[in-house]
C-alpha cells in the first residue's frame, strides 16, 4: 500500500479482477463514468478514478460484475491518493446497497451470502412436499382399514423395491 492509503481493514472475500465502473455525486452529475473498481467485497471497494475526491463524501456508484451484472449503491470515500501515472486512487466504504447486490458480489468473490433465500424457499417447499405425504399416509394408514390391510400385505415387496433403488443409486454415482 502507498503511503495515502490507511491498514486495510476488511475481512469479507473479495472480487481480484478490474471492473468497469460509474462514479456519480449524490444529484446524479457523473464524477467519472469510466472509472475502474478493484477489490470489490459487500463492505467496501478500491477504485481507479481521473480527478482527486474529498475524504468523507458520498457518492453514488454503478460497477459492471465480471459476469456482466450490474450493481449499484451509496459509498463514501474512505481516501484519496495520486499514483504515479497522474490518476487518482480511492477507497470507497459502501453505506447503502440492495441486499440481492451485496449477495451478488459476495458470489462473485466465491462465498455464498449466509442466508440464501431461493435455496430457503427450495428447502421448505420440500419439508412441505413432505409433510403432506406423511399426513396423508397417515389418514390411510389409521382411517381406512382396508388399505392398511392391503399395504401390510406388500410391505415387504415395497421394502425390496426401496433397497433395489438406493443400491442403483449408490452404482450410478460411483459411475461405471
Amino acid at each position: 500500500m502507498s503511503a495515502g492509503q490507511p491498514s486495510e481493514k476488511r475481512t469479507q472475500p473479495r472480487v481480484n479482477t478490474v471492473m468497469d465502473m460509474a462514479l456519480s455525486d449524490m444529484s446524479g452529475k457523473a464524477v467519472d463514468s469510466e472509472a475502474k473498481a478493484h477489490d470489490l467485497s459487500p463492505s467496501g471497494f478500491r477504485a481507479e478514478i481521473q480527478c482527486r475526491l474529498k475524504e468523507g463524501s458520498r457518492f453514488k456508484f454503478k460497477i459492471t460484475l465480471p459476469d456482466g451484472s450490474v450493481v449499484r449503491g451509496q459509498a463514501v470515500a474512505s481516501w484519496c491518493s495520486q499514483d504515479q501515472w497522474g490518476s487518482y486512487l480511492s477507497g470507497f466504504k459502501i453505506i447503502e446497497m440492495s441486499w440481492a447486490d451485496r449477495r451478488l458480489i459476495s458470489r462473485q468473490a466465491g462465498q455464498p451470502y449466509p442466508y440464501d433465500l431461493f435455496r430457503i424457499l427450495a428447502m421448505g417447499s420440500r419439508m412441505l412436499f413432505y409433510l403432506v405425504i406423511l399426513l396423508a399416509a397417515r389418514n390411510i394408514i389409521f382411517r381406512q382399514p382396508h388399505v392398511r390391510e392391503v399395504l401390510w400385505q406388500v410391505l415387504p415387496e415395497i421394502a425390496a423395491l426401496a433397497v433395489m433403488c438406493f443400491g442403483l443409486s449408490l452404482i450410478l454415482s460411483r459411475r461405471f
